[in-house]
């Protein structure tokens, strides 16, 4: 299904065709009988070399919408399920399919999925018994932290240890996503002291 962004580049560009059509078409109609001797197809050239310009145009926009399309398994907006109560173990498999495809904005969240699971991910049971003394401290504080904490736990689960999701880890996809021109991984490197350039003018 094309995109926003592809009707806002198409529609100008079908517009655009009508307009010519029609004032060719006004141009005929009003043309003086030796104008109207051309060859017939001189004259179609003539009238149709812009709309097949136009045509090229969408067609070219249309294709390259469908190459970086996200396949489906993955909403259009990959950046909806970091916040509802997704499985982020099986989204990350998901986007880390489409980042090796070349999809930076997958890049991005991926990224983000292992920046908020990190935590949990360095040793899962140490952050549960850390939930149980939580609990056992019985402050007014401790019910909405633990429910916080419970609720990283479930939507993390499936990262374990062994996979690392430190500091260099989330660099490095941060890097590689913002190589692939997501400026949003590009700032972010940026912000935290490690852009893609060290040039002044940069």
């Amino acid at each position: 299904v094309p995109t926003l962004k592809t009707w806002l580049l198409v529609v100008p560009a079908l517009a655009l065709l009508g307009v010519v059509g029609y004032r060719a078409g006004d141009r005929v109609l009003h043309a003086e009988p030796a104008t109207s001797q051309v060859d017939g197809p001189q004259a179609g050239e003539a009238t149709s070399a812009v709309p097949a310009e136009a045509r090229q145009l969408a067609r070219r926009l249309l294709g390259s919408e469908r190459g970086t399309a996200v396949a489906s398994g993955l909403p259009l907006d990959l950046r909806a399920d970091i916040e509802g109560d997704t499985d982020l173990f099986a989204y990350a498999q998901r986007l880390q399919f489409q980042a090796a495809n070349g999809n930076a904005e997958a890049g991005w969240m991926v990224s983000r999925v292992y920046d908020y699971c990190a935590m949990y991910a360095m040793d899962p049971g140490g952050y549960q018994l850390d939930n149980t003394l939580l609990t056992g401290m019985g402050m007014s504080a401790s019910a909405p932290m633990v429910a916080a904490r419970e609720r990283v736990s479930r939507r993390c689960a499936g990262f374990v240890s062994s996979d690392n999701l430190g500091r260099p880890l989330i660099l490095t996809q941060r890097l590689e996503a913002a190589k692939a021109g997501n400026l949003a991984a590009e700032a972010s490197l940026f912000a935290e002291g490690h852009p893609l350039e060290t040039a002044p003018a940069y």
